[in-house]
């Protein structure tokens, strides 16, 4: 597996536990999914968020229903570690899509997710 930066480790794992405060600030303790798409791959690494905290990385094949995962060793991403996945095809993000009670909204670029969520921690 290709080296990845220290600092874009810390940058990519920053995102997500700012995301699953977020979520916790904006409906409370429900838990939220944020579901990655990536360019060329059916399957999607999801992060699901409990309580403000990361609770576990899964992926979704491009029929999963809602609820529903792939096992790991099935996915696309089978090759990696859930954390190596993440990190090996970040730059590859093309979706992001956020699935919660209170809320179901989408972005197409880690930037403009990036902007919500500075814009989320800047009115709580």
């Amino acid at each position: 597996m290709k080296k990845v930066s220290e600092s874009k480790t810390l940058k990519l794992f920053t995102l997500m536990s700012e995301a699953c405060h977020a979520f916790e600030k904006i409906a409370g303790t429900a838990g939220a999914h944020i579901r990655f798409s990536y360019k060329g791959k059916k399957d999607r690494i999801v992060l699901a968020c409990e309580k403000g905290m990361l609770s576990q990385i899964v992926a979704k094949g491009e029929t999963s229903k809602n609820g529903d995962c792939i096992a790991w060793k099935e996915s696309e991403f089978k090759e990696y570690t859930r954390e190596q996945a993440f990190l090996k095809f970040f730059d590859d993000i093309n979706k992001i899509e956020v699935s919660h009670p209170k809320m179901l909204k989408t972005w197409d670029s880690v930037q403009d997710f990036e902007k919500w969520l500075k814009d989320v921690v800047a009115e709580k």
